[in-house]
């Protein structure tokens, strides 16, 4: 969508008067008009970083603070809980550019809980605010472009019925100065705009012929748990299925032949045993009837441990998989599971993809989110990975994007500038590392899906490989090409292990599993 002219000057006029029909505080010696171009709201629009709602900048207009941003909302899924937020100190003005939706506000609302303080869009975008679920709105207004509305802080409000996109400009008065006065999106400073993929560092090298499979046939490498001293365990489709190779690539071990129809999920809890999926098949496969949805517990010598879901059945319980994808081990030692593959077979439940916690001992504690586009909600999530804050990164790989929730697993923000992630691993500093192995591919998905259902090209205009930025920032730093892996980790040594699930036999590694390492810092 590309930003008219008379934004330029709507939104030079509403910055100079300081959003005077949203605010008495106005009794100050009037500032300089503060410009910003159509080109620059394009620019934070088009950008790859930043999430749904996008900070342009943060204006002193003397006795309050006022912001411009720009917001895109996808389309939402039809009968789900519509989320609401408020803003306790920020009175906003949207500006629709394109798209439609209803817009729901006041009412009453559920489970209201003050949103992450440390969250990005908090700290820079709408100052102190609320996270709730509607019960039952006061308002319900259509919004299309051109139109304008304004919401009072304190009021709650959400959007529903996007049958495609909305996108809005949003002008905030901060009468309390909550907001970051100077504040300019790095887009659009000179010093601060981020590198396209094509132009950025490859400070990486592939090994060659690493590692060493002898007879064995390369599978699918879908889970990567590096031993920390450059070697790694290895969760691929092939027979066996865990195998943990030394730095050189040699074998060490192996085990758990027979025991999975498709391997994925794969993670090593803290008193060293290894958690290890079975998605079950992506397709409608009649002699895999009674097997896979499963999660076995394995200790270092490949004895099996525990069981867990019930083989054959996939369904979204207490005690039965989805399709586990990925797992990881929280803070306090609690099992977390991304449970829900697409595609998958037309035998298998259609929604339910969530996040699942167990407890060390497999017992289920919770689970978290359904299927939809929402914040907090998932379409085959397929990656998970914890900063050094606790906080939990989520690759929702069929919507496209990186969601991250707190230690209490309440929503702190999306990324769409990763790519579409297909694994996720942060290190002890916080770099964050993801695949990207569908963008731009034609891949198998549901109707709800961005780019709809079927076979469609999804995420299109994006590069596959390994993008390396930062967890704290959501900065980009690093992009390592000719890559299209699914499976991902890496370790304090500088290695980073891609695991493939197509064209292995190409690969310079000589099979699906492929190791990288630094050649230059």
């Amino acid at each position: 969508m590309a930003y008219p002219n008379f934004s330029k000057r709507w939104l030079a006029l509403a910055l100079s008067c300081g959003a005077c029909a949203v605010t008495s505080k106005l009794n100050a010696q009037p500032k300089l008009a503060t410009d910003i171009k159509a080109s620059e709201i394009q620019a934070v629009v088009e950008a790859p970083t930043g999430g749904t709602d996008r900070q342009i900048k943060v204006v002193d207009a003397g006795t309050h603070n006022v912001a411009v941003g720009v917001l895109r909302r996808g389309k939402t899924t039809p009968g789900a809980p519509v989320g609401a937020i408020n803003h306790e100190q920020v009175t906003e003005v949207y500006y629709v550019v394109s798209g439609s939706g209803t817009l729901l506000t006041g009412g009453t609302v559920d489970n209201a809980r003050p949103a992450p303080g440390d969250g990005e869009i908090v700290k820079i975008a709408v100052g102190p605010s609320n996270n709730a679920v509607f019960r039952e709105p006061a308002q319900r207004r259509m919004l299309q472009a051109g139109d304008m509305v304004i919401i009072p802080a304190g009021v709650y409000h959400g959007f529903t019925d996007v049958t495609d996109h909305i996108e809005y400009v949003s002008v905030r008065s901060d009468p309390n100065h909550v907001l970051p006065a100077g504040y300019i999106s790095p887009v659009i400073k000179p010093a601060g705009r981020t590198s396209a993929a094509g132009s950025m560092v490859n400070p990486y090298q592939m090994l060659e012929n690493w590692p060493h499979l002898g007879d064995i046939k390369p599978g699918a490498a879908i889970g990567i748990v590096p031993d920390g001293r450059g070697g790694t365990w290895l969760h691929h489709r092939s027979e066996p299925p865990i195998i943990h190779f030394d730095a050189a690539g040699n074998i060490l071990k192996s085990f758990g032949n027979g025991m999975f129809v498709q391997a994925h999920g794969f993670c090593e809890d803290r008193d060293g045993n290894f958690w290890a999926g079975d998605s079950g098949p992506f397709n409608d496969t009649p002699g895999t009837a009674g097997r896979g949805y499963q999660l076995f517990k394995f200790d270092a010598n490949g004895k099996l441990l525990q069981t867990l879901g019930k083989a054959g059945v996939s369904k979204a319980g207490r005690d039965t998989f989805l399709g586990p994808t990925a797992c990881a081990i929280a803070p306090n030692g609690d099992l977390i599971v991304a449970d829900g593959h697409w595609p998958r077979p037309s035998t298998a439940q259609q929604n339910g993809d969530r996040l699942v916690r167990l407890s060390k001992t497999g017992e289920f504690i919770a689970e978290y989110g359904h299927m939809g586009t929402g914040p907090g909600e998932f379409m085959g999530p397929h990656g998970l990975a914890f900063d050094s804050r606790g906080r939990l990164f989520v690759a929702d790989r069929s919507n496209n994007r990186i969601q991250i929730f707190d230690q209490d697993m309440r929503f702190v923000d999306e990324w769409r500038h990763f790519g579409r992630p297909s694994g996720i691993a942060i290190l002890k500093d916080d770099a964050l590392i993801v695949a990207d192995s569908e963008s731009s591919q034609r891949i198998a998905g549901p109707p709800e899906a961005p780019e709809g259902g079927g076979s469609a090209v999804r995420n299109p205009g994006w590069k596959n490989g390994i993008r390396i930025g930062s967890a704290t920032d959501g900065s980009l730093k690093y992009f390592v090409p000719d890559t299209r892996p699914e499976g991902l980790a890496a370790d304090e040594l500088g290695n980073i292990f891609a695991g493939l699930t197509a064209g292995c036999q190409t690969s310079r590694s000589g099979g699906c599993l492929q190791k990288f390492v630094l050649t230059q810092r």
